[in-house]
């Protein structure tokens, strides 16, 4: 996609863009979305600024998760602050005493080891917001959706062949490495 609107706008760009300037902000892996590009160093700095301090700009996701929500939960804030999985990298996980400690060992075996340059970083706080859209059932059954039961095997009743899914709108207070499928994890939801 960036390829395409380089090659169709670089006539109308400033000299000193180059296509990978061009990028205001990124989408994670798995996620649909609106992504914005800029045509000067000027306007790339001052939208930047604007995704960073979040004032001006917000995002929001929609997102499916496993099983319901309790019927009394409509919105909330999940706060956990966030580490790297110093066992599994790059997988983040949620901080804890325990999980600072397992850091710490990671650590110690590794410089052991030999390795030199080893830095354990420290557990970021981070916030989302959600709130609850729909629940709903998803169908197991691939043929589901072709009898007209509903777009994207997505129904509202559930019958033999279902599982339980919540909708969920998020809104990111703190922008994290997986963010929203650790929280969403953490109680329960992934």
């Amino acid at each position: 996609m960036l390829t395409l609107l380089y090659e169709k706008y670089k006539e109308d760009l400033n000299p000193e863009m180059k296509m990978e300037h061009m990028i205001v902000h990124r989408l994670d892996m798995d996620t649909s979305g609106i992504v914005m590009y800029a045509k000067s160093k000027k306007d790339l700095l001052k939208l930047q600024a604007l995704f960073r301090n979040r004032e001006e700009v917000s995002k929001s996701y929609e997102a499916v998760v496993c099983g319901h929500l309790p019927p009394e939960v409509q919105r909330g804030s999940i706060d956990l602050p966030l580490q790297r999985d110093h066992r599994f990298p790059p997988f983040m996980r949620v901080a804890t005493p325990r999980s600072e400690r397992e850091a710490q060992e990671v650590v110690k075996d590794l410089k052991n080891a030999g390795w030199k340059k080893i830095v354990k970083k420290k557990a970021k706080p981070s916030q989302t917001l959600f709130e609850v859209i729909a629940r709903e059932y998803r169908c197991c059954d691939a043929d589901t959706s072709e009898k007209g039961e509903g777009a994207n095997g997505v129904v509202k009743s559930k019958s033999d062949k279902q599982y339980p899914v919540t909708r969920l709108r998020l809104t990111l207070m703190t922008g994290r490495t997986h963010q929203l499928r650790v929280h969403c994890a953490s109680f329960g939801h992934p």
